[in-house]
Order: structure tokens, then C-alpha cells, then sequence
């Protein structure tokens, strides 16, 4: 993987939205406090089974990481639908949040009735 093609502010920005410090990140991820500091600095880049891993506890795609898509689309979602680059951002953020609702009313008419409205 070729160190300039991470992108180490982005890696930054969505740790920071997660509330993150860079020794959290890196006990979950399995490297040194300053690995990740290094990674954010774009020092080093992370190797192809750290950056999975980054990816996977941030919910962020590697190819946002990569510096290879400008969509923000949680890894988690990408199972769900594949938009066209010529979409607005806007339109695909409404859909991901449309699919979302699809998902939880289909998956709440499957439970029994009686589990239906069960309050927590």
C-alpha cells in the first residue's frame, strides 16, 4: 500500500467524531499509541489488516481511509446499496436513512406481537 494514498487527516477527523483519544484507538485496533499518531501525521500507513481493522471499529470504509471515495457511508451500510459517484451527497445520505427505516420496520413485523412493544 502506498503511504501517500492514506489519508491520516480523515483517520483524525472521524476518531475525533467518535470521541476517541489515540490510545483508545490504538488498544482496539492492537498497535502503539504513537502508531496511530503517526498514522494521523502521515508518517507511516497503516498495513492492509490494521487498516481493515481501523475501518471496521471506526465504521468508515477503507476507501474513504484510502483517500479513494469522498463518502462518508458507514462500513455497515455499504452491504445495504451502491450509489453512483453523479449522485448528489445529500440524496445518498436519504436513501442510506430510508433503507435504515425499511430495515427496522421489516425486521419489527417479524417479531411475535406480544414482543412487539415491549418497554425497556
Amino acid at each position: 500500500m502506498s503511504e501517500s494514498r492514506f489519508c491520516g487527516e480523515r483517520l483524525e477527523e472521524i476518531r475525533k467524531s467518535h470521541h476517541l483519544t489515540q490510545k483508545q484507538l490504538a488498544k482496539v485496533v492492537g498497535v502503539e499509541e504513537k502508531t496511530i499518531s503517526d498514522y494521523e501525521c502521515g508518517k507511516t500507513a497503516p498495513r492492509v489488516q490494521k487498516l481493515i481493522r481501523l475501518a471496521e471499529t471506526l465504521d468508515i470504509s477503507t476507501d474513504y481511509l484510502l483517500g479513494l471515495t469522498e463518502d462518508e457511508i458507514p462500513a455497515s451500510q455499504i452491504q445495504y446499496i451502491t450509489l453512483s459517484r453523479e449522485y448528489p451527497s445529500r440524496l445518498k445520505e436519504e436513501l442510506l436513512d430510508y433503507l435504515e427505516l425499511l430495515k427496522l420496520k421489516y425486521v419489527n413485523s417479524e417479531l411475535p406481537a406480544s414482543s412487539a412493544f415491549i418497554d425497556y
